[in-house]
């Protein structure tokens, strides 16, 4: 079926299902711990499934991002929760920021805008570049009327090394930086590009 309709519309739709592989999750926290606590698992939770069984099971408290996680887990679980904010990114809320000379640093104009292209990673063989190279010739149109700042997934560097370089030929802004600090590139930009995963999610916070 997926090859008829690979003929019919010129790409699969079968998510590269057929090179998945099978695997066992093994929650081991039990046997080394008294009480088990369990770290936020971000912001792009799943509303129907969160927290997933296993770790029902496994783990007797619970830290949580925001009231949502809270409520949910306590629907499945009569368990402690305790809401610590988003640390990673709730230091910048409270500090002033320098839009401009973050702006400066990442190599933007200063009378355009800024659009933040944050691409994930695919882990499915054989495609894991496909979000950035599919849309690179669509994105790059912006690149005429604004600073297009993009961060490939360190992952995808390290598979696909030559994407930074086809990326800058298009005159996309590029920052591989390992230390990078996403919350600041939310922050000056006026449009988030995102294809899926928690930067949505990140986004939305900040």
């Amino acid at each position: 079926i997926s090859n008829l309709l690979k003929k019919l519309f010129g790409k699969p739709f079968n998510a590269g299902g057929n090179k998945a592989t099978c695997y066992e999750r093994y929650q081991i926290e039990k046997k080394f711990g008294f009480k088990c606590i369990m770290y936020p698992e971000g912001l792009d939770i799943n509303l129907k499934h969160h927290p997933m069984d296993i770790f029902v099971k496994t783990f007797d408290t619970f830290f949580c991002h925001s009231k949502i996680s809270s409520e949910l887990i306590k629907k499945k679980k009569k368990s402690d929760c305790l809401i610590i904010g988003y640390p990673k990114y709730d230091w910048h809320l409270k500090n002033e920021l320098n839009k401009k000379k973050l702006l400066i640093s990442n190599k933007c104009d200063l009378n355009k805008k800024t659009i933040y292209w944050s691409p994930t990673v695919i882990t499915v063989k054989g495609i894991e570049d496909s979000n950035i190279n599919l849309w690179i010739d669509h994105v790059k149109i912006l690149n005429q009327k604004y600073n297009v700042i993009v961060t490939p997934h360190p992952k995808t560097l390290t598979l696909f090394p030559e994407i930074k370089f086809k990326l800058e030929k298009n005159n996309f802004i590029v920052n591989v930086d390992i230390n990078l600090i996403r919350a600041n590139l939310y922050n000056i930009a006026d449009l988030i590009l995102a294809d899926y995963g928690a930067t949505v999610f990140s986004a939305l916070y900040m």
